[in-house]
C-alpha cells in the first residue's frame, strides 16, 4: 500500500505540514487547564487543518454589501485562531467571553478592540493576526459572531479551508460601534401545576421550539423545592433521584419541529406544600434556552453543597493516556508518546490539569506524534478502519465521521466534518490514502482530541452540567485511561447518561474491562509514590540482589495486589488493603524475599506472605522507592506514611537548617546515625511525626530487601506513630514492622479518609481546596458506609451528582 510522507517531499508536503503546524500552534499552545470563564463551551471547536495558501486579508473600509465579505473572513480567522480558547460564539472558556464588556474591556468599541487583538492574539503568537486580519476579526465579534451584515440577508459561510488558487478581493467594512446583545432564545420550556389538592398534585412540562428548524432528543431537568414525589407520569421518560427530577422523552415525541410543541405530565403526593421549581432547565441540540441569572436570587451567601465543588477544566492527556487513546483508535501499538511533553508531578500525579500547559515546542512534537500515527495506521491498519471500501462515493465522508466521533469523543459539527472530507478530494492528496494520513493527522493534533473537555452545558446559578458525550469521556478516562467505547458512545447519544442508575451500571461493565485493572494500578503507583521505582538508580555494589526482574516483578506485584484487593477479594476493603497476609510473587521476587517455592518460575501466584511481608507498607516496591540509591531513608518512610496514607502535609524545614544526611558510618546503624534529628530541640518539633515512624521500618534496606543487622550491629525496629489522627493530637502507637504498623493504619480515620482524599486528587486532576470541602466528606461518609469498600472509590463517585456537575467560578 503506497502512503504518502510529509517528510521530505518537496515543496507540496512542506506546505502540507506548515499549514498543519501553524493551525496546531494557535489552538493549541498557550491553553491552560482551567475552563472557568463566562459562558459555555463551543459545540464543536474547528479542528486544525491543512490550508494551501494563508487566508487573506485586506484593509476593511466602510462599504454596503462588502461588509459581509468583511464578516466572512472574520469569521474564518475566528474559527482557526480564536475559537478553541474563547469558544465557538464567544462564550468563553480558557479565554474570556466575547460577549460582555466585564470580561472584555477591550470589546467595548471597535477602535479598542482591533488593536488588542492585533498586538497580544492568539495567545501562543501575538502578532501572527495582523491590522487587516485584526480588523475583520474585531467586526465579526462585534456583529455578534455572524456573518450577515446588519439589515442584510443571510449568505452562506465559507467552508475553513477557501478553494486552491482563490483571492478574495480586498474589500471595506464599516465600524462597529456597540456590542450587540445575546441570541434570543429559540426554544422554551414552562412548568405549570393543572391541579393541585392538600396532598397531592399533577404537574405539566410544555416545550416549545421557535428555533427555525426541527430538533431531535431533548432532556429536561428540574428540582422539587418542598417533598414532592413522582408516583405517575405520561409522555416522558421519567426518573427521580432525591428532589432531581429528569425526564427524557418517549421514542414518538423526541423530535420536535418547529413551531410545534410538546407536553408531558406527571401526578404525585407532597406533604402540604407544592412550590413551582425555580430550575427547570431543558437541554436540546439547536436550541438557545433562557436561564435564570446566576445566584440564589438572593443575599444569603450560596451554601457549599448547593453548588458544584469541581471547576470546569480541558484536561490535557497525559502520555499514557494518549498512547492507550492511540491503542484503542487505530489497534497500533508502539511508543509514540517519547518526545511529548513530561508532566508535572503535583502532590504525585502526573494529570493535574492546572499545570498542563502546551507550548509552541510541544504543539510540533503532538504534530509530528499524530503525522508518525496515521501513516503508521494507513500502511498497517487502513482496511480494520474504514467502515467502508475506498472506491464508494462516501467513504471518505463514512470513515471522518466514525472516526471523528471516537477521537473526539462526540459527534463532528458540520464544519468540521467537510473540512475533513476536504482533505481526500484537494491538491494537498492525490489518493484515497494520503487523504486518509492527511485526516488522521489533522484529528490526532487536533485540540478535540488532546484535551478533555469538562466545561459543561450553563444550567444557572454558576454551575455547568456536563453533556451525555462530556460524560462518557469523563467515565472511560477515569476507569480505562482511554476513549469511550461504543456503548459509552451510544448511551451519550440516547442521553442515558444524565442517570446516575446507568452510570453506575456502566461504571461495573467497565470494571471488568483489563483496562480498568491497569488504570487503577496506575492511581495506586501514583498514589504510592513507586512509578520511579524501574529506572532509578540504586547503587549495585551494596544491592546486588536488586535485578532488573526484581524491579519489574516488584511493579507487577502491586499491580495485581491492589487490584486483587480491589476487585477480586471477597472483602475488598481498604482494611485488607493495610493487613493482607499474602503476595503476589514470581520466582525471582520469591527468592529475592525469601519464601519457600522455586526461585526460576515466570508465573506470578498468590501465597502467604510469612512474617516479613504482607499488606500495603510490606511491598517491595513501596520501601524501595522511599530510600536512598545506597540506604534505607527512615525519613523518607516516615515522610510517606504521613503524607501519602494520612495526608497530613509537613511543612518545610526552615531555610537555615542544614537537610543534609549524616554520613555514612560503618560502625553504626542507620537508625544511631539518624537518632540526633528526635534528641536535637531544634530538629525533633517535626521530626517527631517522621523519625518514629521510619524506624519502625528499618529491617528493610534500600532495596526493600530484608535484614536483621546492619553494618554487623543488630537492627532496632522498635517504632511509633506519633499523633496519627493529626498533628495537633498527642497520641502514640507503638509497633514492630509494617505489619503492625499496618493493623494501626487500617483502623485509623485519617489514614480512611486519606485514601478517599488520594482518589479524589487523582480522578478530579487537581488538588482539593475550600470549594471541595463538602464534596469530599460526602465521599468519605459514603466510603465509610460501604465498609471501606476500594472499588466504592470509582462507583460513589461516578453515581454521585457531583460527577456531571462543575462551577462556573475559579
Amino acid at each position: 500500500m503506497s502512503v504518502i510522507t510529509t517528510r521530505g517531499r518537496g515543496p507540496r508536503a512542506h506546505g502540507c505540514r506548515a499549514g498543519l503546524l501553524g493551525l496546531v500552534l494557535a489552538t493549541i499552545a498557550g491553553c491552560s487547564g482551567d475552563y472557568s470563564g463566562n459562558g459555555n463551551p463551543p459545540d464543536g471547536v474547528p479542528t486544525p487543518l491543512p490550508t494551501t495558501s494563508p487566508v487573506p486579508t485586506a484593509t476593511p473600509t466602510p462599504g454596503g454589501d462588502d461588509l459581509g465579505a468583511t464578516l466572512q473572513r472574520g469569521a474564518q480567522r475566528y474559527a482557526q485562531q480564536c475559537a478553541s480558547c474563547h469558544g465557538g460564539s464567544g462564550q468563553g472558556g480558557v479565554g474570556p467571553a466575547l460577549t460582555n464588556t466585564t470580561s472584555c474591556p477591550s470589546c467595548a468599541s471597535f477602535d479598542s478592540l482591533w488593536p488588542r487583538i492585533r498586538d497580544t492574539m492568539p495567545m501562543s503568537n501575538p502578532g501572527a493576526c495582523d491590522e487587516s486580519c485584526a480588523r475583520d476579526v474585531a467586526a465579526y465579534i462585534l456583529n455578534g459572531f455572524s456573518t450577515v451584515p446588519p439589515g442584510g440577508t443571510p449568505t452562506p459561510t465559507p467552508s475553513s479551508t477557501p478553494p486552491p488558487g482563490a483571492t478574495p478581493t480586498p474589500v471595506p467594512t464599516a465600524t462597529p460601534t456597540a456590542t450587540p446583545p445575546p441570541p434570543k432564545a429559540t426554544c422554551s420550556a414552562e412548568f405549570k401545576y393543572p391541579s393541585v389538592w392538600n396532598t397531592g398534585f399533577v404537574g405539566e412540562v410544555t416545550i416549545h421550539n421557535f428555533s427555525g428548524a426541527r430538533i431531535d432528543g431533548w432532556e429536561v431537568r428540574f428540582t422539587f423545592p418542598n417533598d414532592q414525589v413522582v408516583t405517575n407520569d405520561w409522555n416522558t421518560v421519567l426518573a427521580q433521584s432525591g428532589a432531581a427530577v429528569t425526564a427524557l422523552p418517549e421514542s414518538y415525541n423526541a423530535g420536535i419541529d418547529d413551531g410545534a410543541s410538546v407536553t408531558f405530565g406527571f401526578q404525585g403526593t407532597h406533604g402540604g406544600t407544592a412550590d413551582v421549581p425555580t430550575d427547570l432547565r431543558l437541554e436540546a441540540a439547536g436550541c438557545v434556552v433562557e436561564t435564570p441569572p446566576p445566584g440564589n436570587g438572593g443575599g444569603d451567601p450560596v451554601a457549599c453543597a448547593e453548588q458544584p465543588a469541581a471547576p470546569r477544566l480541558l484536561r490535557l492527556l497525559t502520555r499514557r493516556e494518549y498512547a492507550q487513546s492511540v491503542r484503542d483508535l487505530t489497534g497500533l501499538d508502539g511508543d509514540f508518546t517519547a518526545n511529548l511533553p513530561v508532566e508535572a508531578l503535583v502532590q504525585g500525579y502526573d494529570n493535574n490539569a492546572r499545570v498542563a500547559v502546551v507550548t509552541e515546542r510541544h504543539a510540533e512534537e503532538y504534530l509530528e506524534a499524530a503525522r508518525t500515527i496515521a501513516e503508521r495506521a494507513v500502511a498497517e491498519r487502513r482496511d480494520a478502519l474504514l467502515p467502508c471500501a475506498p472506491s464508494e462515493a462516501d467513504c471518505a465522508r463514512r470513515f471522518v465521521e466514525q472516526f471523528g466521533l471516537r477521537a473526539f469523543r462526540r459527534p463532528l459539527v458540520a464544519a468540521e466534518r467537510d473540512a475533513l472530507v476536504d482533505l481526500f478530494d484537494g491538491e494537498l492528496s492525490p489518493g484515497f490514502d494520503e487523504g486518509m494520513v492527511l485526516a488522521i493527522t489533522a484529528m490526532l493534533g487536533s485540540p478535540a482530541f488532546l484535551y478533555r473537555s469538562e466545561t459543561g452545558t450553563d444550567i444557572g446559578g454558576g454551575s455547568y452540567r456536563l453533556d451525555g458525550y462530556e460524560t462518557a469521556s469523563s467515565l472511560s478516562y477515569l476507569i480505562w485511561g482511554s476513549v469511550p467505547d461504543q456503548a459509552l458512545l451510544d448511551a451519550a447519544a440516547a442521553g442515558r447518561l444524565g442517570d446516575a442508575d446507568e452510570r453506575r451500571q456502566q461504571a461495573q461493565r467497565m470494571l471488568a474491562d483489563p483496562r480498568a485493572r491497569t488504570q487503577f494500578a496506575d492511581f495506586a503507583t501514583q498514589w504510592l509514590g513507586t512509578g520511579y521505582l524501574l529506572g532509578s538508580f540504586k547503587d549495585p555494589e551494596i544491592f546486588p540482589r536488586l535485578t532488573d526482574d526484581v524491579r519489574r516483578a516488584m511493579a507487577e506485584e502491586l499491580s495485581r495486589f491492589v487490584n486483587h484487593v480491589a476487585f477480586d477479594s471477597t472483602d475488598g476493603t481498604l482494611t485488607e488493603l493495610y493487613t493482607a497476609d499474602y503476595v503476589f510473587v514470581n520466582g525471582p521476587l520469591r527468592d529475592y524475599y525469601g519464601l519457600p517455592g522455586a526461585a526460576t518460575d515466570a508465573a506470578f501466584v498468590q501465597q502467604p506472605a510469612g512474617t516479613q511481608r504482607g499488606g500495603l507498607i510490606g511491598l517491595g516496591a513501596v520501601l524501595a522507592a522511599h530510600a536512598h540509591s545506597n540506604e534505607s531513608s527512615p525519613i523518607k518512610r516516615g515522610v510517606f506514611v504521613r503524607e501519602r496514607l494520612l495526608c497530613q502535609d509537613l511543612p518545610d524545614p526552615p531555610p537555615d537548617v542544614d537537610t543534609t544526611p549524616p554520613g555514612l558510618d560503618p560502625n553504626l546503624t542507620t537508625r544511631e546515625r539518624f537518632a540526633r534529628h528526635t534528641a536535637d530541640p531544634g530538629c525533633s518539633a517535626c521530626h517527631r511525626y517522621i523519625d518514629g515512624t521510619g524506624f519502625g521500618l528499618e529491617r528493610y534496606d534500600g532495596a526493600g530487601g530484608y535484614r536483621s543487622t546492619e553494618n554487623g550491629q543488630p537492627v532496632d525496629d522498635s517504632g511509633e506513630l506519633y499523633a496519627r489522627e493529626g498533628l495537633s493530637t498527642e497520641t502514640r502507637d507503638p509497633f514492630r514492622g509494617p505489619r503492625e504498623l499496618a493493623q494501626i493504619l487500617a483502623g485509623t480515620t485519617a489514614a480512611q479518609q486519606c485514601a478517599v482524599t488520594q482518589y479524589y486528587r487523582y480522578s478530579h486532576g487537581y488538588v482539593e481546596t475550600d470549594a471541595d470541602r463538602c464534596q469530599l466528606e460526602e465521599l468519605q461518609a459514603r466510603f465509610a458506609d460501604s465498609g471501606y469498600k476500594l472499588e466504592a472509590l470509582i462507583t460513589d463517585w461516578v453515581g454521585s451528582d457531583e460527577f456531571i456537575l462543575r462551577r462556573g467560578t475559579p
